[in-house]
């Protein structure tokens, strides 16, 4: 019931948004190549935070599901966004861009897992490090990523894409 009211506020082809966590006015949003613009006044006004470039056509953005004004991109590495960029790992792949990120933080430990087209990589040391925990997967590219939160250093769920029998 009642009227909704849709806005274009980035326009283009609908890449990754993210509204915070503690103040639904401070938004993010994408357009090609992880080209970021931010508000913190519902869209009445906007700055570039991050110039297009230097990552995959619609790259990852996921925010901090307990930090306020904090995001992670992903690039060639992990980038987080807190008011100022800091690179929170080193290249994982230098001839590929990060098309899939998720982000767990309780208070206690921050758990992030990420993918390009040939690995998947998880860190349970709030991004300083990460490890390959692509295992037995199919060679298929992760497309989503969703982590347990019940389990968050040991389990995440991922989707593959591709047209054979090893997706999910």
């Amino acid at each position: 019931s009642g009227t909704s009211n849709w806005d274009d506020v980035k326009g283009g082809d609908g890449m990754h948004c993210d509204i915070d966590v503690t103040n639904d006015n401070i938004q993010f949003g994408t357009y090609t190549n992880l080209q970021i613009d931010r508000t913190s006044n519902g869209w009445a006004s906007s700055s570039s935070i991050r110039g297009s470039g230097g990552a995959d056509w619609a790259g990852p953005l996921e925010g901090d599901p307990l930090l306020s004004n904090t995001i992670y991109i992903g690039t060639d590495a992990v980038e987080r966004y807190n008011g100022s960029w800091t690179d929170m790992s080193a290249s994982l792949n230098s001839s590929d861009y990060l098309l899939a990120l998720d982000v767990h933080n309780d208070g206690t430990n921050l758990v992030i897992y990420t993918a390009d087209n040939s690995d998947l990589w998880r860190s349970n040391t709030s991004g300083t490090s990460f490890v390959s925990v692509k295992n037995n997967l199919p060679s298929n590219m992760v497309t989503d990523i969703a982590i347990d939160y019940h389990n968050p250093t040991t389990t995440a769920w991922v989707t593959l894409g591709g047209y054979d029998t090893n997706n999910v």
